[in-house]
């Protein structure tokens, strides 16, 4: 395997949570360092990357990985992402540098891996402050997670998570902040009547757009947890509590399947986290209807919580 590449150009320092980023890659949906720090928990240089690992247990069409050490992502016309020893980022760009896509499949793909092995949990999950607090609202991928974070946003609510919504168990959970935009359908845009400039458009397969809404700048305590569910029109929403193994099975069902992923870090871990973390926090499934923007008492529904 070819040496990573090396340079003094590390132009970017950001925070997350105790965790601190030093990147020549710009990073906008984090917060930036005030002061950066020699060393970091994680470089991110631009450099060449192999095409295959050397010795891959784990070989797929999109990605690799060999032992707990290494990870490749492979992303065509995009480029290749070769993360080592999880302290090292090397990104071997086909399209310009500063192109948004090169961030986004970092955020999406990348971070995911790093942050579960250095102990953080992951969850693929929208989420957002309320009163000092930390709401995760999980879901498959049409149930409108980000719609409603929207909606709630334009309320004066501030954003904290788009997938991934990454959680800080130690010493009590926090939802770091990994999201200063959210990425919204014309469709969501539509239902929320935003009139949204051109030049917020990303250019995935089904056009999106990166919106920018007030964010969280700190770890935020994770007061909740919701899990939405297509369900009927009604008001107000059918709310369930859930408990133990209901919850779990939920949080299985809202996640897709990561495996490279679960090649980083040890399965028992991950396992024991997820009890750990719906034990201690409330956990409720509501009904969300598709296409709507029906309001949800979210400042109710934490009430209820603190008071059970």
């Amino acid at each position: 395997m070819e040496a990573p590449f090396v340079s003094n150009t590390l132009i970017f320092s950001y925070n997350l949570g105790r965790f601190q980023i030093r990147s020549e890659l710009a990073l906008p949906d984090l917060v930036p360092a005030a002061d950066a720090q020699i060393c970091a928990d994680l470089e991110i240089r631009f450099g060449p990357v192999p095409e295959n690992l050397p010795a891959p247990d784990l070989a797929m069409p999109a990605c690799q990985t060999q032992g707990h050490d290494s990870f490749l992502l492979k992303v065509p016309g995009v480029g290749r992402y070769l993360l080592t020893n999880s302290t090292l980022l090397t990104i071997d760009p086909v399209l310009p540098r500063k192109t948004p896509e090169i961030a986004w499949f970092f955020m999406s793909s990348v971070l995911p891996v790093w942050a579960q092995a250095v102990g953080l949990m992951c969850l693929q999950a929208v989420s957002m402050e309320m009163n000092g607090q930390a709401v995760v609202l999980c879901g498959g991928p049409v149930s409108g997670k980000s719609t409603l974070v929207a909606q709630l946003a334009g309320q004066g609510h501030r954003i904290i998570a788009d997938d991934p919504c990454l959680i800080d168990t130690s010493p009590r959970p926090a939802v770091l902040p990994t999201a200063r935009a959210l990425i919204l359908t014309k469709e969501s845009l539509g239902l929320l009547g935003h009139q949204i400039p051109e030049e917020y458009r990303v250019g995935f397969a089904h056009p999106s757009f990166r919106v920018p809404f007030p964010s969280c700048t700190g770890p935020t305590p994770l007061a909740m947890i919701v899990f939405l569910r297509s369900g009927p029109l009604s008001s107000p929403p059918v709310r369930t509590r859930l408990k133990g193994k209901d919850a779990l099975r939920k949080l299985e069902l809202s996640q897709s399947q990561r495996g490279p992923i679960s090649k980083m870090h040890r399965p028992k871990d991950k396992f024991l986290k997820a009890i750990q973390l719906l034990n201690a926090t409330p956990c409720f499934e509501m009904d969300r209807p598709s296409g709507t923007v029906q309001e949800i008492d979210f400042t109710g529904l934490l009430s209820s919580a603190e008071n059970d």
